[in-house]
């Protein structure tokens, strides 16, 4: 290896150390950002156990922010939890979208409102300087039979930084971090 060559891979582990990214940048790989992570607030919760259910519908996410929220984050809030459902071993819901939902019994119905949005600037979440992102999303849970609200859940995702600064895309999966929590039954009043 030649000196510059060194001196650049020297560089690089410097910034990695000094950031704290290179743990997860060895485990997630290159764009993983560090500061991932998601908080909930619940809002009311019913004594019913979710997974008594059989079947959840994910209706509409509002995202009535004047423009603030890119038009792809509420589908992309409603896959992601497609997504997180069959990743689950332990889930056993059948998942459809309002839309392609056809007419199940014991089902569950979530809707979202997109309550704060942030997309932050990935430049200084990766220069460690700023630039957080992040999203607080307000999940409401019916029964499609009777239409009782069972859970009214506040989730809030964000990003604070890491090697390549991350995207707001990050947050979806920890902004979804409530939701994931009342489905596996985890959450309690």
């Amino acid at each position: 290896m030649n000196a510059k060559r060194m001196l650049i891979l020297a560089a690089l582990a410097v910034m990695l150390f000094s950031t704290g990214c290179f743990s997860l940048f060895v485990r997630k790989g290159s764009s993983m950002a560090f500061g991932e992570s998601g908080s909930v607030s619940v809002i009311k919760l019913v004594a019913k156990d979710p997974m008594s259910y059989e079947n959840v519908i994910i209706g509409e996410f509002i995202t009535d922010m004047g423009g603030k929220v890119p038009p792809r984050i509420a589908p992309e809030l409603r896959q992601d939890i497609i997504t997180q459902v069959g990743k689950n071993d332990k889930l056993h819901y059948h998942v459809f979208l309002a839309e392609d939902a056809p007419k199940v019994p014991s089902a569950l119905v979530i809707t979202g409102e997109i309550l704060d949005y942030e997309e932050g600037n990935r430049t200084a979440r990766a220069t460690t300087v700023g630039g957080d992102a992040f999203m607080i999303v307000r999940y409401t849970v019916k029964d499609a039979s009777t239409g009782e609200t069972l859970a009214i859940i506040n989730s809030r995702g964000f990003l604070t930084g890491g090697l390549t600064g991350g995207s707001i895309d990050d947050t979806v999966s920890t902004a979804n971090i409530g939701i994931m929590r009342y489905l596996k039954g985890e959450l309690k009043e």
